[in-house]
């Protein structure tokens, strides 16, 4: 299987190297772009399969970027992860309705990076079929940007999947599946502490409010 290619824009030449080695190491092809005009001349010549790039640039508004590679006939539907520092309250609020697909903060661990970009592409390796088969899966997490990813992924592998952020939450969803039928299972991938319970009280209260006795995946809370 052919690798992927990541377009990397950013203007410091150091910040660039790091997230480039990174990146080859994890099996991909990088393109660099040092800033807004040599992106736009490489997303012309070139058609990478992801944008991970930083908000702030020299020579022009990161959102104004971010709307002319949406613009191109290739940029609409590409992921592009924003790659940022310190964002200020009006930036914060531009970034909500900005079309980016997902957001790095630094200063972020390179197995972050890796992680975050391989959500939104293809296994490097061979996946035979969709391993989920229609799965119903109930991810219980209290972090977002963990949710997220995790409902990405499994979404891509055939799953069907319900997403809460804390304990009541995830009751009240569990309640709303009805009994498994012979053809439908149902698996509850949940976080080992969540909001609005003592830790480890989410799954005992599962299992007494869930009319199903199916398998539940802990993920365990590390300090």
């Amino acid at each position: 299987m052919k690798p992927s290619t990541i377009l990397v824009i950013e203007d410091n030449s150091i910040t660039r190297k790091m997230i480039r080695v990174t990146l080859e190491d994890g099996g991909y092809t990088v393109l660099e772009a040092e800033d807004a005009h040599s992106a736009l001349e490489r997303m012309t010549r070139n058609s990478p399969d992801l944008i991970l790039r930083d908000v702030l640039l020299p020579d022009m508004d990161g959102f104004e970027l971010l709307a002319r590679l949406r613009a191109l006939p290739q940029g609409a539907d590409i992921p592009i992860l924003a790659f940022s520092g310190f964002l200020s309250a009006a930036e914060q609020s531009r970034r909500q309705g900005a079309g980016f697909t997902d957001y790095l903060f630094k200063p972020v661990e390179p197995s972050r990076i890796l992680q975050t970009v391989r959500t939104y592409l293809a296994p490097l390796g061979p996946l035979q079929g969709k391993v989920g088969d229609g799965l119903r899966i109930l991810v219980a997490h209290g972090d977002a940007a963990q949710r997220k990813l995790l409902r990405v992924r499994l979404e891509r592998l055939g799953f069907r999947v319900t997403t809460a952020e804390d304990g009541m939450e995830s009751l009240e969803q569990a309640k709303q599946f009805p009994p498994p039928r012979h053809s439908e299972r149902y698996l509850d991938a949940t976080h080992g502490w969540l909001p609005a319970f003592p830790r480890g009280q989410a799954m005992p209260r599962a299992r007494g409010n869930w009319p199903w006795n199916g398998p539940v995946a802990v993920r365990p809370y590390c300090r």
